[in-house]
C-alpha cells in the first residue's frame, strides 16, 4: 500500500522483508531505497496508482548497500543510482558476504554512482543533505531535509528500535555515535527503512535507541 505522508512524499511500503520505499514526486521522481528484487511488481502497481510509471523515476538514492534495499533498482533501468562510496564499492563488486543477497535470493545488483562528502540532493523543492550514519554498514548515510524536518533514516534507527550492529561492516560503537549524531538535528518526520513511520516523541525515541545500545 502506499501513503501520502507529506505534500509529494509517497511512503510504499510492503508487507514483506523489503525495506520500505520513498518516493518524492514532481518534475523529477526520486526514490530513497528500492527494496528488494522481489518486490518489484509491488512497486509498479503502487507507482501506477500514484500516476508514474518506472520510467518516470530519474534518481535513486541508497541508505546502504544491503539487498534488501537495492534489489528493486532492476525496474528503474533509466534512473542515476548514488551510493556512499564504502557500500558503493561493495555493490559494485557484487559482494554477496557483504550484501547478504543470496539470503534473499537476490541476484540483481545495481551499478552505482557515489556520493561526495557533505553533498546535498536538490530536487524539487526539497534540498537533502547527505548525514554519514556509520554503524549498521560502514557506509550507512541517513537523508535530511532541514526546512521541512524530515530524516530518512534507513536501517540506522527505527520507530522504537535500531539497526542491528552484528552485520559484516557493522559496528554497534559506530551505531550509538550516529545516533547521538542525530540526537543533534532538529526533525519531525522519521521515515525508516523497515516498520511504521513516526511522526511524534523524537527525542524519546532516539532515547530509548540509546538505551537498547548500551
Amino acid at each position: 500500500m502506499f501513503q501520502e505522508i507529506h505534500e509529494n512524499v509517497f511512503a510504499l511500503i510492503s508487507k514483506t522483508h523489503s525495506s520500505n520505499v520513498f518516493l518524492i514526486k514532481g518534475k523529477e521522481n526520486i526514490l530513497i531505497d528500492a527494496g528488494l528484487e522481489a518486490n518489484v511488481e509491488f512497486l509498479k502497481v503502487q507507482l501506477k496508482e500514484i500516476g508514474l510509471f518506472p520510467k518516470d523515476i530519474s534518481t535513486i538514492l541508497f541508505t546502504h548497500g544491503h539487498a534488501d534495499h537495492i534489489g528493486g533498482a532492476v525496474l528503474f533501468k533509466n534512473a542515476k543510482m548514488f551510493m556512499s562510496e564504502y557500500d558503493g564499492k561493495l555493490v559494485n563488486l557484487k559482494d554477496d558476504d557483504f550484501t547478504v543477497a543470496s539470503a534473499f535470493n537476490q541476484k540483481f545488483f545495481p551499478i552505482v554512482n557515489f556520493f561526495s562528502k557533505n553533498q546535498v540532493f536538490k530536487v524539487n523543492d526539497f534540498e537533502l543533505k547527505i548525514i554519514e550514519t556509520p554503524g549498521h554498514t560502514k557506509g550507512g548515510v541517513c537523508f535530511f531535509d532541514e526546512k521541512k524536518k524530515i530524516l530518512f533514516s534507513g536501517d540506522t534507527l527505527f520507530n522504537g528500535t535500531v539497526g542491528r550492529s552484528d552485520l559484516i561492516s557493522s559496528n554497534k560503537k559506530e551505531l550509538i555515535e550516529s545516533i547521538e549524531k542525530l540526537k543533534k538535528i532538529d526533525f519531525d518526520l522519521l521515515l525508516t527503512g523497515h516498520g511504521k513511520i513516526l511522526n511524534s516523541n523524537q527525542k524519546e525515541n532516539l532515547n530509548f535507541a540509546l538505551e537498547l545500545l548500551k
